[in-house]
């Protein structure tokens, strides 16, 4: 099984890409053998970027501040990238680009396609989603300050 540096720290990588990293004081670090790079800070899986923040904002600063990085909140719509977030979030609920629809009464990603899988901890209010604590898409308050996933491709 190969494994991709995260954080600092080497995790099993499902997907069994060969991961190729240089000094962790690079401003981008190679992350497979032809060169595909992600900014200093960022993870990479499967072509894409990853940011996971240290602090916590409203699920609207959040998304503005994946868009000031040229990216977006993360679209978590397979299971090896739920996998893969949910390897690297640890016991910490972060923000991702899941919104409750009142009109259409069901949720979509920022991109505008349905999501097709289950949401728990479905309230009233709560119209946002976040993953890592319980494993799940969970429903959460748009309003409470949780850590949040930017997502964009890797170049």
């Amino acid at each position: 099984m190969a494994c991709v540096l995260v954080g600092g720290k080497l995790v099993p990588d499902s997907d069994g890409v060969p991961q190729t990293f240089g000094s962790s004081n690079a401003s981008f670090i190679p992350t497979e053998s032809y060169g595909t790079v992600c900014p200093r800070g960022w993870d990479f899986h499967q072509g894409r970027c990853f940011f996971l923040s240290t602090s916590e904002l409203s699920w609207n600063k959040s998304r503005d501040f994946c868009e000031g990085k040229g990216s977006t909140l993360a679209i978590v719509n397979t299971p090896e990238k739920l996998n893969f977030l949910q390897k690297i979030t640890g016991a910490e609920k972060y923000f991702i680009g899941l919104l409750y629809q009142h009109a259409e009464k069901r949720w979509r990603w920022i991109n505008n396609s349905v999501f097709n899988g289950n949401v728990t901890n479905q309230y009233q209010d709560f119209n946002c989603v976040t993953i890592g604590l319980t494993k799940t898409y969970d429903a959460a308050s748009c309003d409470i300050n949780y850590h949040w996933i930017c997502e964009k491709n890797a170049k």
